[in-house]
């Protein structure tokens, strides 16, 4: 089996969506499935040969892209720089409550411990001899409105919330393309993608992507291992979904139909960890999505004891060409003894991994981050000014200066929320009139009078917001001034009711 390998790197985030969650939520797969890679290729090949569309009619264009003889199979993630796939984590493999580190395989020994063992929550792995590297994928969560065509804005009747959780940009996928024919990659390899996008939502920022592709690999195994298989004990594991009908015709996600399908008898299925799954595509040329069908999930274990010499051959042949239905698009792969052979004892994250690195915010999107921090911290310190000035109009002792004195220094208070020196003039002039300072001197709030609370105001406390790990929103000396002036124009306000109706 030849094999032509290649590596995607994400320039956008890529949703690839599944079936599953809330219909105004779509949510993507966590590997770049062989159906849109398939697709991203044809597109490739028909812009390079200048026509708009394959001919179903053409040998080539069938050999190529139509009849299997070429399979593009998933995209899993790349651990990091040492530019290997990860593979789906088999169902067999279990992890300790709350200890992530302890791990075992139920394949290779099944029996009760007495402990509470969970499932693997990251969708893919490698083994490393009796350890195993964890690996998942990066997402993001969007949000988005549904915006009226003639308007361009959301409306009131048309204005729906949805969310997109997608594959973060950053990431790195290691796929394969397999065929018996090397002239087949050759020509595959001639045609290569190098900008692309995948997925949906292409025009709304999702999708884009970069190819990097390889040579081709004329003894590729998908483990990587290709060992002879002991037939007196096989662990078959599911490298991707698989698609199968039972004798009636119709899709049966059973791990019965499964062995059937691989011509083993009954009695040698000794263990089966196995889920089922609903697949399901798109299909850009109709314009519709494919037909849904039930599907044995990817990392489904099944273990057999005291195989034939032709049950064996009959397995490597399934491990080679897929089984099931829809194997050009990645569906159907398997493997003999991936697993289950060690005793697993150790876990640890892929802390080979290459993290995306956090770009810079640009100045223009800094400003407008600029401007939402001050209005979270205005919003804050509103709130703050509200309360502040509650506490201490309760505290306040004395005679209340006349509604006209009030009413004055509240206009000059508006009138100098950006420009202290107006505020500072009408204090200095007041405080040169014996009468006017005296009528203000008699009431005080918590021992100071408003003058003196306007120069020693509460402290206040920053409230700060970040962007990314090092853009910092402090309040401005403006910021400040504006702070105790409105804190002392809404004590001045709530005075002048009370005087009211005094």
């Amino acid at each position: 089996m030849f094999a032509l390998e290649y590596t995607i790197t994400l320039i956008e985030p890529v949703l690839v969506t599944t079936l599953d969650g809330d219909p105004n939520d779509a949510v993507t797969l966590p590997y770049l499935p062989g159906s849109a890679i398939r697709g991203t290729w044809v597109k490739a090949f028909c812009k390079q040969n200048k026509i708009a569309q394959l001919d179903a009619h053409n040998a080539d264009h069938r050999a190529l892209f139509l009849d299997g003889k070429v399979c593009f199979l998933n995209a899993y993630p790349q651990l990091g720089n040492l530019v290997e796939r990860a593979l789906p984590t088999p169902l067999s493999v279990r992890y300790k409550k709350h200890e992530k580190q302890s791990v075992r395989d139920l394949a290779f020994d099944d029996s009760d411990d007495g402990k509470q063992w969970k499932s693997a929550d990251t969708p893919f792995c490698k083994f490393d001899g009796s350890s195993i590297i964890n690996v998942g994928v990066q997402r993001i969560l969007n949000i988005h409105t549904q915006r009226n065509r003639k308007s361009g804005r959301a409306q009131k009747d048309d204005g729906a919330v949805f969310r997109y959780d997608a594959l973060r940009q950053e990431q790195s996928f290691r796929g394969i393309i397999i065929s018996e024919d090397q002239s087949l990659l050759l020509k595959i390899t001639s045609c290569k993608p190098v900008n692309a996008w995948i997925g949906g939502a292409q025009s709304a920022g999702y999708g884009k992507v970069t190819f990097e592709v390889g040579e081709i690999n004329e003894s590729w195994t998908e483990t990587g291992s290709d060992e002879d298989v002991d037939p007196q004990r096989v662990v078959v594991t599911c490298l991707s979904d698989v698609i199968l009908r039972d004798q009636l015709g119709a899709y049966s996600p059973n791990a019965d139909v499964l062995r059937e399908h691989m011509g083993i008898a009954k009695e040698k299925l000794q263990v089966v960890f196995a889920k089922s799954t609903i697949v399901g595509g798109f299909n850009r040329k109709w314009g519709l999505p494919l037909p849904q069908a039930p599907a044995i999930k990817m990392g489904s274990v099944l273990v057999f004891e005291n195989l034939s010499e032709k049950e064996v051959e009959q397995l490597e042949l399934c491990t080679q060409n897929g089984i099931g239905e829809r194997k050009a698009e990645g569906f159907g792969r398997i493997t003999l003894n991936w697993h289950g052979a060690l005793a697993l004892n150790t876990s640890r994250e892929n802390d080979t991994s290459n993290p995306p690195t956090r770009k810079g915010v640009a100045q223009e999107d800094k400003a407008v981050a600029q401007m939402l921090l001050e209005r979270m911290w205005w919003q804050k310190a509103e709130q703050r000014i509200e309360a502040t000035a509650n506490e201490l109009r309760e505290k306040g002792k004395g005679t209340i200066p006349p509604k006209s004195q009030l009413g004055q220094f509240r206009s000059v208070l508006r009138n100098g929320m950006g420009k202290p020196s107006i505020i500072e003039d009408f204090i200095q002039h007041t405080q040169s009139k014996k009468d006017a300072l005296k009528k203000f001197s008699r009431f005080r709030l918590n021992g100071k009078t408003l003058f003196e609370l306007y120069n020693e105001p509460p402290s206040i406390v920053d409230i700060k917001a970040t962007i990314g790990s090092a853009d910092v929103y402090n309040p401005s000396p403006l910021d400040r001034h504006k702070f105790k002036t409105k804190l002392l124009l809404e004590i001045v306000v709530q005075l002048s009711k009370k005087e009211q109706t005094a």
